[in-house]
């Protein structure tokens, strides 16, 4: 037994012969880990019911533990608030209050305390401890969301496509708090509380003689202690080292709820813009390229609950070498606590807690928890250059110690918390009331956020938060997995252990397949519009002189044909399962109206017809149901569609001019916007939009041509009702009638469909 490890247990067994003469005090302001054992929801949290938790990291005074990780805690829910229908309120509050600490020993403790965190969460404890929600009406993709609608106002087609694909790839935050089984709190004492129980460290030391310690030295200044970015930027310290195998370290970490990182590609990077644009948690949300030894890492591994700006999370790199017959796997750790923009990279990045060493400690309670840890030992690295405590230009503070933690198989782990799956994270109610609690939310934001003033008392907010000065951040011991031995590095010429190679290894996830199918395709496609019906249904205008005017009756003819156009359009398609996809589409579509006027009788003298071309434009709505005959990983899909339409069809220019002054025909182009939004309003000649619903079908093929791009070729027919121009337009007082006449309007033909044909390609973007 080494020097070291003999002190230590010295210390116990001392402190174990005086504790029955002196009880000692664990001061307020200590911060306990606790991780919840039951699930807690707002909306259906009782107020008085009890709540269970574990401690998960010890709690050490004067180098002695008084309180051990594995102590069951106990609480109560003193105060909980739902959003309910959301029509009273906008956020959600949990007040749990943990009051008993039952000890191994069988000691309980009775505490004073409140939440002073809840990690890795997207909602906040306030000074009395309580638990605040998210406004889900206040993330950053609804607040894309309505400008982005906003711009397209003009159109209410448009308008329409761009809420209803904006909420299909951005879920509407859930605002109730859902606090499942697994989730961590840390949690203050607001008194001091007096113990006799001391208990010994969870594991030995990793070096057992003088021997291993100058061996374990020697292995830890052997390796590099920083990563770096792409380029030679330097990154990350290693601040942890771990001696085992792979797979001992993959059930470790799944034991204590880490997941392995997705690897990046355009998919995980949407589900990353997702996650951060809803403020919603993505477990196993991708990382940044760190390199050490100009490698990638090996293992990347990450531990959140229900946002992506939060996460603990840690890269380990293989092939360093062997120690004891044991594999080295060199650790950088850092923890994530906020999204930033980096002007340097003008991108999104995450902010790091500045002070390391915490996440050194999260990472050694958490494996020290699970059973799976033989001994572990502080290493000293007095050599360190000052330069090394920063990354990429921000400060980081650390004794620039290097945990080294010793594994064992970890077959059978003495406590398993597999990772929060994301489905757990949903509160309780069906789809039928979340549906009317996001309506009256919107409705609820729109009506008293949506005005000029409470944008400038928030920007006033912002700006003033911002400028504030801001104190530089003090150091607060968060984490501790009781005393450790320390060995300190002198000696830097002494030898180095040989270089060990292992095999590679999968590490923990399967490969990334570039041809994996896709969850979304976001395309444009544009073509060849044509009428399968060449002519609209005939009117005849018979025109009455009134009362004493003299003048001569007359009627207008009219016969109105449609010429082939051009088309385009974007397109977002789900591919929900595996033969079945859904489609949301906003397609333009321009074609040809002629108008063709043939006047019996005498025309007013002052008045005269001249017949001229518009165009016929038609903006629609569509959604479709694509059936493809092969499944979505095979890359030639042949499909056929079909789904209902809402569209809006108007003229673009006055078929009809005045001609003298008095044939008053013609809207005189108002304006679409007037027009779309009094529907039926205004008449079609006087710049009225015709809503109609339809029905569309049709086949196409998509190529998929690389693993981000597909091609394809489509064709659309889309069955309405003939497009009424002349009746509003003469209806009632006949308003466009010459003066001094009144009008019947008289309709012939069969009232067939209006079928519009699209032939197009296009392209999509899959992710």
């Amino acid at each position: 037994m080494g020097k070291a490890s003999l002190a230590r247990w010295l210390l116990v067994l001392t402190a174990g012969w005086i504790s029955p003469m002196r009880a000692a005090e664990i001061p307020a302001g200590t911060l306990v880990e606790i991780r919840l054992l039951d699930t807690v929801v707002s909306p259906q949290a009782d107020r008085g019911a009890r709540v269970r938790g574990v401690v998960v990291a010890p709690v050490v005074v004067d180098g002695v533990i008084r309180i051990p990780a594995g102590a069951q805690a106990r609480g109560s829910i003193r105060d909980a608030r739902s959003t309910g229908w959301g029509f009273g309120r906008e956020t959600a509050l949990l007040w749990i209050e943990w009051d008993r600490l039952r000890l191994p020993g069988g000691e309980e403790l009775s505490v004073a305390t409140r939440i002073a965190e809840l990690e890795n969460a997207r909602e906040s404890a306030d000074d009395e401890g309580r638990i605040r929600g998210i406004r889900s009406t206040g993330t950053m993709g609804y607040r894309a969301s309505n400008l982005v609608g906003g711009l397209a106002v003009f159109d209410p087609i448009a308008y329409l496509f761009v809420n209803v694909a904006s909420a299909r790839m951005l879920r509407f935050p859930e605002p109730e708090i859902v606090l499942p089984r697994g989730a961590e709190m840390l949690v203050r004492l607001e008194e001091p509380v007096e113990t006799q129980a001391v208990f010994a460290p969870a594991v030995g030391s990793v070096a057992r003689n003088e021997e291993e310690i100058a061996s374990l030295g020697n292995m830890v200044r052997s390796l590099p202690f920083r990563s770096f970015k792409p380029g030679g930027v330097p990154s990350d310290l290693v601040n942890v080292v771990l001696l085992g195998s792979g797979p001992a370290l993959e059930r470790a970490f799944r034991a204590a709820g880490w997941v392995q990182a997705d690897e990046l590609s355009a998919t995980s990077v949407f589900l990353t813009f997702r996650s951060m644009a809803e403020n919603q948690g993505y477990q196993a949300a991708p990382m940044s390229v760190l390199l050490l030894n100009e490698k990638p890492p090996d293992y990347e591994l990450s531990k959140s609950l229900n946002t992506f700006a939060k996460r603990h999370h840690v890269r380990f790199w293989a092939g360093l070498g062997a120690w004891q017959g044991h594999e080295v796997f060199a650790g950088a750790a850092t923890h994530d606590t906020g999204i930033i923009f980096s002007r340097r990279s003008r991108t999104f990045s995450h902010s790091i807690d500045p002070w390391i060493d915490d996440e050194r400690g999260k990472i050694l309670n958490d494996l020290l928890f699970t059973g799976c840890v033989t001994g572990y030992e502080l290493v000293d690295r007095a050599w360190l250059p000052d330069a090394a405590r920063r990354a990429g230009g921000m400060d980081m503070h650390t004794d620039g110690a290097v945990a080294v933690v010793l594994l064992n198989s970890c077959e059978n782990p003495a406590h398993d918390f597999p990772a929060i799956e994301p489905g757990t994270i949903e509160a309780a109610g069906g789809r039928w009331k979340r549906g009317v609690r996001q309506g009256a939310l919107i409705a609820r934001n729109d009506l008293l956020r949506a005005n000029l003033a409470w944008q400038a008392w928030e920007g006033g907010r912002w700006l003033a938060r911002n400028l504030r000065k801001r104190p530089p951040p003090q150091r607060t011991e968060r984490r501790s997995a009781g005393p450790a031995p320390g060995i300190s590095w002198a000696d830097e010429d002494a030898a180095r252990p040989e270089p060990f190679a292992f095999p590679m290894r999968s590490n923990g996830r399967q490969p990334l397949d570039r041809w994996a199918p896709s969850l979304f395709e976001l395309g444009a496609q544009g073509g060849r519009l044509r009428f399968g019906l060449p002519r609209l249904d005939p009117f005849r205008l018979e025109f009455f002189p009134q009362t004493g005017n003299g003048a001569d009756p007359f009627s207008l003819d009219t016969a109105s044909d449609l010429g082939s156009g051009w088309a385009a359009g974007i397109t977002l398609t789900t591919n929900t399962f595996r033969y079945f996809s859904q489609e949301l589409a906003f397609s333009y579509q321009r074609g040809k109206y002629d108008l063709f006027v043939t006047p019996e009788g005498p025309l007013p003298p002052d008045a005269g017809v001249e017949t001229q071309r518009a165009g016929l434009l038609t903006r629609q709505f569509q959604y479709n149901w694509l059936i493809h005959a092969t499944p979505r990983e095979r890359r030639l899909r042949p499909y056929i569609a079909g789904g209902p339409v809402l569209q809006l069809v108007h003229l673009t220019d006055a078929p009809l001019e005045r001609a003298g002054g008095v044939f008053r025909v013609g809207w005189r182009n108002i304006g679409l916007l007037k027009s779309a939004y009094n529907f039926r309003r205004d008449p079609p000649l006087d710049g009225g939009g015709i809503f109609q619903a339809g029905f569309q079908y049709g086949a196409g093929v998509k190529w998929r041509a690389h693993p981000r791009w597909v091609f394809r070729w489509d064709f659309r027919e889309t069955v309405a009702a003939q497009p009424d121009i002349f009746s509003p337009s003469f209806a009632g007082d006949a308003p466009n009638a010459p003066e001094g006449y009144s009008v019947r309007l008289m309709r012939g033909g069969e009232r067939r469909k209006l079928r519009q044909q699209r032939f197009t390609l296009g392209f999509a973007f899959t992710f």
